[in-house]
C-alpha cells in the first residue's frame, strides 16, 4: 500500500513538473516572439556598396546573416517612395514625392499656425497621441492608390503590430536643408491612419562642420542616442540613416574624386553606427535589418537593391514564396516578414509573403551573379528585340513574296527563307537555354547564339528526313515546334528555373511574374504544341492532341509549375476545339461555349487545390481564392472585370492598332493573292481547317483573360503564320517539281 502511494505521488509530482514547464513555455513564447526588430534604412545604395571588406560591421552582418536583393514590385513607375509604401503595406502601391511628408506630431507645419499633429487630425479626422509621428501625405497617396479590385491597405504592417499590443517608432531623416524635407522611411512604421506611435524624426539634425559645410553626414552619436530612446519604448524601430541619401542629392555638384571620398566617409560612418547599435544594451536579442529601398537618383532602375537580415540561425540567401528564387525577395514581402518576427500572422490584405532563409554555399557569388544577370538583361533586351524583329521580318516578307507571286527563285533563296522562318521561331527557346550561360552581356549573348544554332540545326536534321518519309509539309518547322514544346514543358515541370531568367520573361525588375510560365512562353507553348499536334498527320493527331493538350493544361495550371491561369484557360479552349476538329472535323457555337465553361470550371478546381495544399506558397489564383473566402466573391468579379477591361484597353492602344493593321493587310493579301492551288492543297483536310479556327478562338481567350493577353495572342498568331508560310513554300516546291516531271 505504501508503495502504491509512493508511486502515485511520484507520477503526480512529475505531472506537476510537466505542467509547470508547459506553463513556462506558454508564457515565455510570446515574450520570445516579440523580441525587438530594428530596421536601418540606408537608401541610394547597391549591392556593391554593401559588399565591401573595408566595412567590418556590414561584412560581419552579411557573413553571419542572410542577404537578398529586392524586386521593386510596386505599382506604377519604379521609385524609392513607391517601394517604401509597398513594403509597409505588403502589397503593390503607387507613391510619389508626397511620401516624404512625415513629421513629429509636435513639429510646426510650414505655415507655423498648426503643429503637424493638429494638421493631421484635421485632415484625417482622428486623434493624434502626444509624442507620435504623422504622415501628412496620406490623403494624396490614398487617392493615388484607389483601386476597388486591389486589397492593398497603406500601413497594414503598423495596424497589425498595434493590434498585437506592440509599439512602433521611427527615428532619423534624410532631410536636405534648406531644400526639402524627406522622412519617407517612416512610412514603414505607420498604420493605416498615417500615425507612428513614437516619433523622433526631427531630433537628429544634419551635421555641419568646416569639413562638411553641406551637412552630408549625420550626427551618428545623436542618432544612436535617439534610437536608444525609441528602443526603450517601442518594439519595432525604423531608423533612417539619411546620410547616404543626402550625399546622393549633392553628387551632381561634386567632382568624381570628391564624391568617392565623401561616399567612403559616409559608408564608414554607417558601419560604425551599426557596430554601436548592435552593442547597445537596448538591442540585446534583437533582430536587425539593413536595407536600401532606392537606387542612386537619376540612375535607370536596372538593378535590385540589397537587404541584410542579421543575425541568422541559417546564414544564407533570402527568398520567399512570392519569388521562389533564392536571393530574390519582393518589396511586398517586407511587411509580412516584420510581422513574422513578432509571431503575428500576415494581414488578409497583404499579398506578399514572409521572407525565408536558405543556406547556400558561396552565397555572395550567387548574389553577384543575380545582380549582374538582372542588369545585363535590361541592357540586352533592346538590341535583342531589334535582331529578332529584323530576322523575323525579313523571313516573313521573303516567304510572302515568293508564295504570293509564285516566283521561281533560286534554290538558295528558298532555302534561306525556310531557315529564316525556323530561326525566327527558335529565338525564344534559344533565349531559354541561354540562361545556362554565365552572367554578363557577352557570355549570355554567346549562350543564346550557340543555343540558336543547335536548335535550328536539330530542327532541320530531324524535320527534313521526317518530311521525306511521311510526306508531311513544313517538317523542320514542326520539328522545331515539337522540340521547343518539350523543352518548355520540362522547364515548367521543374518550376521554371530557366523561364524565370530568360530574356523575354525576366521580370525581376518589374515584379510582374517571379516564377512559372510568363505570357510570352505560354503563347509559344500553346501555339507550337497545338500546331505540332494538328499537322502531324491524320492518325497521329487523334492521340497527340489530347495527350499534348493535357500536358500543357496541367503544366500551366498547377501552381507549383506554370501558375499561369489565363494561359490555362486559353489552352483548354484551344485543345478542346482541336480535339473536336481531330475527331469530327467540325464544331458549333455550343461547343465553343462548352469549352469556355470547362476552362473556367477547371481554373476554379486548380485554384482551390493550390490554396488548400500550398498554403503560404500558393500561386496567384490560390491566393485569390483565399481572399475570396475572406472578403467575398465581389472581389473576384471585380478582378476579372478589371482584367478584361484592361486587356481591351491595351488592345485599343496605337501600337496594337498598328499591329492589327499590318496583320490584317497580310491576311487579306494571303486570302486574295496567294495562288488558289496552294490553299486548296493545305486546306483540303477539313480537320486542319477546323483546328486552325480553334487556335484562333484560343487566341481570343488569351487576349481577353490574360494579363497583357495581346502579347500572347500575337505570338500564337505568329506561330500559325510561320507554319502556314513554310507549308505554302513546301506546297509550291512540290507543285513545281510535279510540273517539271510532267
Amino acid at each position: 500500500m505504501n508503495q502504491f502511494f509512493l508511486v502515485r505521488g511520484y507520477y503526480r509530482s512529475r505531472a506537476h513538473l510537466i505542467f509547470l514547464i508547459a506553463a513556462f513555455i506558454f508564457l515565455a513564447l510570446p515574450a520570445m516572439a516579440s523580441s525587438k526588430f530594428v530596421v536601418v534604412v540606408a537608401n541610394r545604395l547597391t549591392l556593391s556598396d554593401f559588399d565591401n571588406p573595408a566595412l567590418p560591421t556590414i561584412s560581419r552582418m552579411m557573413s553571419r546573416g542572410s542577404v537578398g536583393l529586392i524586386s521593386p514590385n510596386c505599382a506604377g513607375p519604379k521609385g524609392e517612395y513607391a517601394l517604401l509604401l509597398t513594403a509597409g503595406a505588403g502589397s503593390s502601391c503607387r507613391g510619389g514625392a508626397d511620401v516624404r511628408e512625415c513629421y513629429d506630431a509636435s513639429e510646426k507645419t510650414f505655415s507655423g499656425e498648426y503643429t503637424a499633429g493638429e494638421a493631421h487630425a484635421r485632415r484625417m479626422g482622428c486623434r493624434v497621441p502626444a509624442g507620435s509621428a504623422v504622415f501628412l501625405g496620406m490623403g494624396p497617396v490614398l487617392r493615388a492608390n484607389v483601386e476597388s479590385a486591389k486589397p492593398a491597405v497603406l500601413g497594414a504592417c503598423g495596424d497589425a503590430i498595434r493590434a498585437a499590443g506592440l509599439k512602433t517608432c521611427a527615428v532619423g531623416n534624410a532631410d536636405v536643408p534648406p531644400l526639402r524635407i524627406d522622412r519617407a522611411a517612416a512610412v514603414l512604421a505607420m498604420d493605416s491612419r498615417g500615425i507612428i506611435d513614437i516619433g523622433r524624426l526631427s531630433a537628429v539634425p544634419s551635421r555641419r562642420s568646416p569639413n562638411d559645410p553641406c551637412g552630408l553626414g549625420s550626427d551618428s552619436g545623436e542618432l544612436l542616442r535617439v534610437a536608444r530612446e525609441g528602443l526603450r519604448a517601442a518594439d519595432y524601430v525604423v531608423i533612417d540613416y539619411g546620410a547616404t541619401a543626402r550625399l546622393d542629392e549633392y553628387k551632381l555638384s561634386m567632382s568624381d574624386n570628391a564624391l568617392s571620398k565623401h561616399k567612403a566617409e559616409v559608408l564608414s560612418g554607417l558601419d560604425r553606427f551599426l557596430a554601436a547599435l548592435i552593442r547597445t544594451p537596448e538591442t540585446k536579442n534583437a533582430k536587425f535589418m539593413l536595407v536600401s529601398f532606392g537606387l542612386p537618383d537619376g540612375d535607370p532602375w536596372d538593378r535590385l537593391t540589397p537587404m541584410v537580415l542579421y543575425p541568422s540561425k541559417t546564414p544564407g540567401l533570402l527568398t520567399s514564396p512570392t519569388t521562389r528564387t533564392r536571393g530574390l525577395i519582393a518589396a511586398s514581402d517586407f511587411a509580412p516578414s516584420v510581422l513574422h518576427v513578432f509571431g503575428i500572422p500576415p494581414s488578409v490584405e497583404m499579398l506578399g509573403r514572409s521572407i525565408t532563409e536558405t543556406r547556400v554555399p558561396h552565397k555572395m557569388d550567387v548574389l553577384r551573379d543575380l545582380d549582374i544577370q538582372v542588369q545585363s538583361h535590361r541592357d540586352m533586351v533592346v538590341w535583342v528585340i531589334y535582331v529578332v524583329m529584323f530576322v523575323s521580318g525579313l523571313a516573313f516578307v521573303s516567304a510572302t513574296v515568293l508564295v504570293a507571286f509564285n516566283l521561281k527563285a533560286p534554290k538558295w533563296v528558298s532555302s534561306a527563307t525556310r531557315v529564316g522562318l525556323v530561326t525566327a521561331c527558335a529565338f525564344a527557346v534559344a533565349m531559354l537555354l541561354g540562361t545556362l550561360s554565365p552572367a554578363g552581356i557577352v557570355p549570355h549573348s554567346l549562350g543564346i547564339f550557340i543555343s540558336l544554332v543547335i536548335i535550328v540545326g536539330l530542327s532541320f536534321i530531324i524535320g527534313l528526313p521526317l518530311a521525306r518519309r511521311t510526306g508531311l509539309i513544313a517538317g523542320p518547322a514542326l520539328a522545331l515546334f515539337g522540340l521547343s514544346s518539350v523543352i518548355i514543358l520540362i522547364d515548367a515541370t521543374l518550376g521554371g528555373p530557366l523561364c524565370k531568367f530568360a530574356l523575354p520573361s525576366s521580370f525581376q525588375l518589374s515584379g510582374l511574374r517571379f516564377y512559372g510560365i510568363g505570357n510570352e512562353y505560354a503563347g509559344l507553348l500553346i501555339g507550337m504544341s497545338a500546331l505540332f499536334a494538328l499537322l502531324s498527320g491524320t492518325t497521329a493527331r487523334r492521340w497527340l492532341v489530347p495527350v499534348l493538350g493535357s500536358l500543357v493544361v496541367v503544366t500551366m495550371g498547377v501552381g507549383r509549375m506554370g501558375a499561369n491561369y489565363g494561359a490555362t484557360l486559353a489552352a483548354v479552349v484551344t485543345f478542346g476545339l482541336m480535339w473536336l476538329a481531330a475527331w469530327r472535323g467540325r464544331y458549333g457555337l455550343r461547343h465553343v461555349v462548352g469549352v469556355f465553361g470547362a476552362g473556367f470550371a477547371l481554373l476554379i478546381v486548380l485554384a482551390l487545390l493550390d490554396s488548400k495544399f500550398s498554403g503560404g506558397g500558393a500561386a496567384h489564383a490560390g491566393r485569390v481564392t483565399g481572399l475570396v473566402e475572406k472578403v467575398g466573391a465581389d472581389y473576384l468579379v471585380a478582378m476579372v472585370s478589371r482584367k478584361v477591361l484592361l486587356n481591351l484597353m491595351i488592345a485599343a492602344l496605337p501600337w496594337a492598332i498598328m499591329a492589327y493593321s499590318v496583320l490584317g493587310a497580310i491576311i487579306a493579301f494571303v486570302t486574295y493573292k496567294f495562288p488558289s492551288q496552294f490553299k486548296k492543297e493545305l486546306f483540303k483536310d477539313k480537320h486542319v481547317t477546323a483546328g486552325l479556327k480553334g487556335l484562333m478562338v484560343g487566341m481570343l481567350a488569351a487576349l481577353l483573360f490574360n494579363d497583357s493577353g495581346i502579347v500572347m495572342a500575337l505570338l500564337m498568331l505568329g506561330m500559325m503564320g510561320v507554319v502556314l508560310l513554310y507549308s505554302f513554300l513546301d506546297i509550291k516546291d512540290r507543285l513545281e517539281n510535279t510540273d517539271c516531271r510532267e
